[in-house]
Formats: C-alpha cells, sequence, structure tokens
C-alpha cells in the first residue's frame, strides 16, 4: 500500500517485485512525482520533467497486479485527474477505482470509512478466490 507521497514507493516496488506481490492499494496518490511539482508550481529548471513522467507511466504501464485505487474526490493537493490516470495507465485488467464524495487529501478515511473498508474487503476477497496466474 502506498499513500499519498508513498504511492511512487508502492508502485516501484510493485513494478519490480510483481512476482512475491499479490497486489497494490494506492490511497490519495499519482502516477509520477511530476505532477505534483507541476501542481504546486515548484521550480525544476534543467530537469525535463516530460521525460520523468514518460517513463513513470511506462513504468506503471507493466504492472500487471491487482489494483485498488482510493481516492478523495475534492481532494486539492493531489487532484482527483491523477488517480483517474494511474487507473488508466496500470497494465493490469483487475483495476478498480473508488472515488470518496466530499473527501479531500486527509480524510478519505473518515468521510468514507465504510466505502473504504468494503472496498478492500472486496478486493481482497478476491485475490483469495481468484488465484493469480504466475
Amino acid at each position: 500500500m502506498g499513500r499519498s507521497l508513498g504511492s511512487i514507493s508502492a508502485l516501484e516496488l510493485a513494478h519490480k517485485h510483481q512476482d512475491v506481490i499479490e497486489g497494490i492499494l494506492i490511497e490519495s496518490g499519482f502516477p509520477s512525482v511530476v505532477r505534483i511539482i507541476s501542481h504546486l508550481g515548484i521550480p525544476a529548471p534543467g530537469i525535463d520533467l516530460k521525460k520523468i513522467d514518460q517513463g513513470c507511466l511506462e513504468m506503471i504501464s507493466e504492472i500487471s497486479l491487482p489494483s485498488l485505487i482510493i481516492h478523495g474526490e475534492n481532494d486539492t493537493l493531489v487532484p482527483l485527474e491523477n488517480a483517474r490516470d494511474l487507473y488508466d495507465h496500470l497494465g493490469t485488467k483487475e483495476k478498480e477505482l473508488l472515488v470518496i464524495h466530499s473527501a479531500s487529501h486527509n480524510d478519505v478515511l473518515i468521510v468514507g470509512f465504510k466505502d473504504y473498508f468494503k472496498a478492500i474487503q472486496r478486493w481482497t476477497k478476491k485475490g483469495e478466490t481468484e488465484p493469480r496466474s504466475a
């Protein structure tokens, strides 16, 4: 699982260790740190942000693990479009995007408590009944 900034580490681990990881859960995450740099207006002179972003999207497209993405509808720190972009680029067909209505960046769990845990329970149950082929 990766939450917010931790989503980048979780995605990289999932990419590199798909043989031992059974699934990935991303909460309030983003597909590339470039998205946050751009959103926050942080200057990055001399750095090819487009190349970094494209590399991240390519890596994500190679992830074939079952994936659950949970994101707040009103997240202003990491806008919802990041979750949608992450979902769209994941290479797996076993993926779900849960948008918690009225939630922002740091209250996803509190605002969407029931839906949050229902989605996780459903997601983990799938893994128990449908073993992934190697």
